[in-house]
């Protein structure tokens, strides 16, 4: 009798430790995906975070980027209103220094005249000495 009872016990010890290991899997089994859908919905809001972090730095760095390029441009601008007026200054400044095309003309033409006026009044012997 002993035999049976011992077998019978152990037959008990094998259910419950079948019943223990299937719960064991199912509750195993349950905890798996609770943690997987926890992980993911901390996954997504990491990812928002993140978006949003980015988004957030990025958009002050592209404001940053556009006033550099606005200070820049009005830099440039300024650059070559100044080379511009340089130029008319220069352009202003020939026409003073030459004087218009007539003005000019009319000084070659004098130059011309007095030349050939002094070879004419020379004597032929050249200038006299004195």
């Amino acid at each position: 009798m002993k035999g049976k009872l011992v077998e019978e016990m152990v037959m008990g010890v094998k259910n419950e430790m079948a019943t223990s290991v299937g719960e064991l899997a199912v509750a195993l089994a349950a905890f798996k995906k609770e943690k997987a859908e926890s992980c993911k919905k901390e996954r997504a809001a990491c990812l928002q975070s993140v978006k949003e972090l980015v988004a957030k730095e990025c958009r002050s760095q592209l404001q940053e980027l556009t006033k550099r390029v606005a200070l820049c441009t009005k830099s440039v601008d300024e650059v070559v209103k100044k080379v511009e007026g340089c130029m008319t200054a220069a352009k202003c400044g020939w026409k003073l220094v030459l004087g218009s095309e007539e003005q000019v003309t009319k000084l070659k033409d004098n130059v011309a005249v007095r030349e050939a006026g002094l070879r004419v009044s020379e004597p032929k012997g050249g200038r006299s000495k004195g």
